[in-house]
């Protein structure tokens, strides 16, 4: 179940940039490179994508339901340069605790979540929900790092000062 590159299931480019709440996966990787060197995550449970919440009630829906479950965060991303353009995805795999209801409500009441696939970001408070995870942590929170560094350090001779 390691991070999944090229045709990884689950994640669709939308057009609107955004996923719809609980849309069905299309079980396909449509990215267009129309937009260049950009990053989309999502976060899928059964068969699911969950978008943002936009809202409180969505967001204590959504963490109600990843309570106690295993979920997966895909992130796809394109790098592209004048003669290329590269998209691949990455796939973790995360197991939520269950979580109570005053930690739900608690979390959602920050506001942190409206914003966030899933209802919640792996970095913050919502952190201490996680029981476990197989992947790669930075693809979570949204910019997979290592895949990142190695495409641009194979594909366009990138490498960053360390």
């Amino acid at each position: 179940m390691e991070g999944q590159t090229g045709a990884a299931s689950g994640l669709r480019e939308r057009s609107e940039g955004q996923a719809k709440n609980d849309e069905t996966i299309d079980f396909s990787l449509g990215f267009s490179t129309k937009e260049r060197d950009s990053l989309y995550t999502v976060v899928a449970l059964d068969d699911k994508i969950l978008g943002k919440p936009g809202d409180a009630a969505r967001a204590v829906q959504m963490l109600r339901a990843l309570s106690g479950q295993t979920h997966v965060v895909y992130t796809g991303f394109t790098i592209s340069d004048n003669d290329t353009a590269v998209t691949q995805a990455v796939a973790a795999y995360v197991t939520m605790r269950e979580i109570t209801e005053e930690e739900i409500n608690a979390y959602v009441a920050t506001g942190s979540p409206l914003d966030k696939a899933g209802a919640y970001g792996i970095q913050e408070a919502a952190g201490m929900f996680v029981q476990s995870l197989q992947g790669d942590y930075y693809s979570i929170m949204g910019l997979p790092i290592c895949p990142v560094s190695v495409l641009l350090r194979d594909t366009f001779g990138i490498t960053p000062d360390l």
